[in-house]
């Protein structure tokens, strides 16, 4: 084996090495997990997740805001788990915001002007408590609208949602809103938030919230030929993230969602993915979203104060001064995508055991230790005066119900060989 996955892997919490060395199965380990907070998931009082583990009153870099996207993947994952409390008030959540959305998506439809603005996009952002949509945030991303039709569809099959008349009005109005903006050729901002173009990794996230809602719904036309029209789209996309203009990208870390958890992608497309993402991003620490991403770029603190970090870089002027940081082949690396890989490989039977294995010790050593001694996993790691450190978003929710995922897929692999 060469490349990154040949170096050894650095712990950044000795005592959970020790741990694992000492042996014990996946209960173990998640009961440890749990005892040094780093499986906490605070909910909002709209039951929505804020990204990071922070406050309302103490956050500086607006990770205490919900999105959308986040709160259905924290939700699937904990339901997934078992977990239904929690997930039966995030689900609530997440189809409270999308029914106060109803009048900007009727806006939506109404309007002649395509693309949409982003004033008439679905909200993607929320603050506060009740968790206010952001309108002037990066509004177009449709893997947002996705990842929400597939937790609502989800909850439904898990026995913890009724679909009333009112929802499934809502759902309607939500399938002919992408029909309308044509979201399998529509260029959107994404799971990252950036410079719009059409996104395949986009496209596939809304054909599994389409694939999950369909059975509910009364009438499936509009939902079928929404299906058919992405997939065949995906299909051409694909293995690229985005294909032809400016903005073309080969390897995207977000196809792997595709693969894992939402099952979108399979067989060999799915082995080609993988591949080229070992072959491209894969980092000693982590994963870099993508080649040329310049979020979290060397010494990204001493260039961006702390509330201008974390804004939005949908605007291309934007990610030109952000760009200037960046160099080639010192992207951040992310801690979102080792349990994922994890789960992928364990679910190729034994050949993929030890890749499986060797995934999930990587995404358990991203996991760093407080001083106060409790454990939490950041963003990313950012290089900082030549040295990786992890960046202000500790506590990732969405990093930290991929590690759940992953150690519940890996189970049967337990005690881990670290």
């Amino acid at each position: 084996m060469t490349g990154p996955l040949s170096h050894e892997t650095v712990w950044h919490a000795p005592a959970l090495h020790k741990l694992l060395s000492d042996g014990g199965n996946a209960a173990m380990l998640l009961a440890a997990l749990d005892t040094h907070g780093c499986l906490a998931f605070p909910q909002l009082a709209s039951g929505l997740f804020p990204a990071i583990q922070t406050s309302l009153d103490d956050d500086k870099t607006g990770y205490a805001n919900a999105w959308l996207r986040d709160s259905s993947c924290v939700a699937l994952g904990l339901l997934a788990h078992g977990e239904k409390v929690q997930s039966s008030r995030a689900v609530r959540g997440v189809l409270h915001a999308l029914h106060e959305a109803l009048p900007t998506i009727e806006r939506a439809i109404a309007s002649r002007d395509i693309p949409l603005p982003n004033e008439l996009r679905i909200p993607s952002r929320f603050a506060g408590d009740a968790s206010a949509p952001r309108s002037e945030w990066a509004n177009a991303q449709n893997d947002s609208i996705g990842y929400a039709l597939l937790l609502m569809g989800t909850a439904v099959h898990e026995g913890i949602l009724a679909f009333s008349p009112k929802d499934i009005h809502l759902l309607d109005r939500i399938l002919e809103y992408l029909e309308h903006i044509r979201y399998w050729e529509d260029a959107d901002s994404g799971h990252w938030e950036e410079v719009k173009k059409c996104n395949a990794s986009s496209i596939g996230t809304v054909l599994a919230g389409i694939r999950a809602i369909e059975p509910c719904l009364p009438y499936g036309t509009r939902a079928a030929a929404l299906f058919s029209a992405g997939q065949a789209a995906l299909e051409n996309i694909l293995p690229y993230e985005t294909r032809g203009g400016l903005h073309e990208r080969a390897t995207d870390a977000a196809l792997i969602g595709l693969i894992e958890p939402l099952g979108v992608v399979e067989g060999e497309m799915a082995a080609r993915i993988i591949a080229d993402v070992e072959a491209e991003l894969v980092g000693t620490i982590g994963i870099a979203r993508y080649r040329g991403d310049s979020y979290w770029a060397p010494d990204y603190r001493s260039h961006f104060a702390i509330g201008v970090r974390a804004s939005d870089f949908s605007d291309e002027s934007d990610m030109e001064t952000r760009n200037a940081f960046l160099t080639p082949g010192d992207e951040a690396q992310w801690t979102l995508f080792d349990s994922l890989l994890a789960m992928y490989y364990v679910a190729q039977g034994s050949s993929g055991h030890q890749h499986a294995v060797l995934y999930l010790n990587r995404a358990l050593a991203q996991i760093v230790e407080l001083p106060s001694g409790e454990w939490r996993i950041p963003e990313a790691f950012f290089l900082e005066d030549g040295h990786w450190v992890p960046n202000d978003h500790v506590g990732l929710l969405w990093a930290q119900v991929n590690l759940i995922r992953a150690i519940d897929s890996c189970s049967e692999l337990f005690p881990l060989e670290v």
